[in-house]
């Protein structure tokens, strides 16, 4: 018989097979730490069974709903990236061909002009075009890693509110990773953002930016 864990944030239905029969007895005190622990390796260990991933943090986000996921991946790398997650990025839209990110103008993200800054600009740009290999590495295991080699910007407006920052060519970043991972060589794809102020200029951009990204598999040996 199944159960659910109570005392976690969220309810997740864990396989009887995940547990000694000591927490499924209730020998544990409800909420008890021990109990959580023993709840979450056990299920670290079972869910790693055949699965790439090498990292425990990503397996147990596996459990979580669809909609969360992506949320806590988003969370994650941001926090491997301080300065970029100074400037506030947040998730708006993220499809396997799709991304959208947006960046308010903060105390932060402001310049002297009470606009976007400069830099902001080019970490919400660097932001929307990684999504995809991240993504891409959460679903297959495979580490390939996009490296930024060159970058274009065109900018021709202020941006005083907010700014999102939209790319669509999730499926060609995809199609690249496979490459990347069949071939064992690095490959390089360039990705184009299109910054857009929605609550000032509508649809109409306001800035391009383009990144030449180089990708290689870390994961493979050699």
């Amino acid at each position: 018989m199944n159960f659910i864990v109570h005392f976690l944030p969220i309810g997740i239905q864990f396989p009887d097979s995940i547990c000694p029969k000591a927490v499924q007895s209730n020998e544990f005190p409800r909420g008890n730490l021990t109990a959580a622990l023993v709840l979450v390796l056990g299920t670290v260990r079972h869910y790693l069974k055949g699965v790439q991933l090498k990292s425990p943090l990503l397996a147990l986000i596996k459990l979580l709903p669809e909609s969360l996921q992506i949320k806590m991946l988003f969370r994650i790398g941001l926090s491997s990236i301080p300065m970029m997650r100074y400037s506030g990025p947040k998730l708006v839209e993220l499809t396997p061909e799709r991304a959208v990110i947006r960046i308010d103008v903060s105390r932060h993200s402001k310049n002297a002009y009470n606009s976007l800054f400069l830099g902001a600009m080019a970490a919400g740009g660097d932001c929307v075009a990684g999504l995809f290999g991240m993504k891409f590495m959460y679903e297959t295991g495979y580490r390939t890693i996009p490296i930024v080699k060159s970058v274009s910007s065109e900018y021709y407006k202020r941006v005083s509110t907010y700014a999102h920052f939209t790319c669509t060519q999730g499926k060609e970043m995809y199609e690249m990773c496979n490459e990347v991972v069949a071939s064992g060589e690095r490959r390089e794809i360039t990705i184009h953002v299109i910054v857009t102020a929605p609550a000032e200029f509508g649809d109409e951009p306001v800035a391009r930016i383009s990144q030449l990204m180089s990708i290689k598999n870390l994961s493979a040996k050699g």
